[in-house]
């Protein structure tokens, strides 16, 4: 899996996971790992542990959906720490490898189907056409059912598009492993206006087997957006001469 540590770009941390994802500076990366998370809910003045809910929002929980700005700090939305080999259905602060992650349990009444929704957004002050994002998966391969967990982004939170290429599903047969896959994307060709929002999402739902689902974590949430048009470099070369002119706008 790649070190997100390794990425080339500025990093902008997101010192707490209280703070929302707001895009400041064209080809920042900006990086979610949930280090002070500690499974208590969501709330839109979030207390210490908790996630903001003006940036997330959760569907499918029998408790009910978890809307932007709402209030979740007890049941499905909130039900601690693990460390794995939960019975409880609903959403934890996973500890894998010594770090920590947003952990979904499924069960026959919570999300199958579900959604984790992730609100961007754009304060560059220019028009946003390019974005780049990467996450990590983990999987606890401790029951005998697959699940997906796929990805795809909206303008408006309504109509999403998928993208195939990034799709996930945990392995059926239960061996009592820890899994982990890497994913990213450039999404291109958008027209995120200054002052607007963009969503990113991750949906998941039953795929093969019975009885109980696999553990799915999600960590490592890196987002990169470009403002204005691409630089186009143009390079002209003459006998024993080198000259390379930038233009860009």
């Amino acid at each position: 899996m790649k070190n997100l540590f390794t990425i080339l770009t500025t990093l902008a941390f997101l010192n707490s996971i209280q703070a929302q994802i707001v895009i400041t500076t064209s080809g920042d990366t900006y990086l979610v790992n949930f280090t002070d998370f500690d499974g208590s809910g969501f709330d839109p003045a979030p207390s210490d542990g908790q996630l903001d809910s003006d940036t997330w929002s959760v569907t499918g929980m029998s408790d009910g959906d978890l809307d932007f700005g709402g209030t979740a700090t007890t049941g499905d939305l909130a039900r601690g720490t693990s460390t794995g080999f939960e019975t409880v259905s609903g959403l934890y602060a996973a500890s894998i490898f010594g770090d920590q992650a947003l952990m979904v349990q499924p069960a026959d009444d919570d999300f199958t189907p579900g959604t984790i929704i992730l609100k961007i957004e754009n304060s560059t002050g220019a028009e946003i056409t390019q974005l780049d994002a990467e996450y990590s998966i983990y999987q606890l391969n401790d029951k005998n059912s697959s699940s997906s967990f796929n990805f795809s982004y909206s303008p408006d939170n309504v109509s999403y598009t998928d993208i195939p290429a990034l799709d996930y599903a945990t392995s059926e047969t239960a061996d009592f492993s820890i899994f982990s896959e890497f994913k990213s994307t450039s999404l291109t060709g958008l027209s995120i206006a200054a002052g607007d929002y963009f969503y990113i999402r991750w949906k998941s739902d039953d795929v093969s087997g019975t009885g109980d689902r696999d553990e799915i974590a999600l960590d490592n949430i890196a987002i990169t957006g470009y403002a204005g048009a691409p630089e186009i470099v143009v390079s002209f070369t003459a006998p024993g001469e080198t000259d390379d002119e930038s233009f860009g706008t």
